[in-house]
């Protein structure tokens, strides 16, 4: 949370999150990472923005999902659409 306050101060970004809203994510997202819909067992979900910092994303809990660390590694700093496409997620 430190790291993605630090970036967001960083690149002008507004908002910011707390750990309540971190667990009303899981929560919403039923314990699931919303890129492989697989359940995070175990595993510490990781905090992605949806809209990156990099491309003018917030740090408001509105732009906040929860993915594996793999997953989250593969989308990196990719616009959704974009990362979409390329994974079969979106079709035009």
């Amino acid at each position: 949370a430190n790291m993605n306050r630090r970036r967001a101060a960083k690149n002008g970004s507004n908002g910011t999150y707390t750990p309540d809203d971190i667990a009303a994510l899981l929560k919403k997202q039923k314990g699931k990472c919303v890129f492989c819909l697989l359940h995070f067992g175990d595993e510490r979900p990781e905090i992605d923005h949806y809209i990156p910092l990099a491309l003018g994303g917030s740090n408001d809990p509105s732009n906040l999902r929860l993915l594996h660390k793999t997953c989250n590694r593969m989308k990196r700093a990719k616009h959704p659409v974009d990362f979409g496409l390329r994974h079969g997620l979106l079709a035009w």
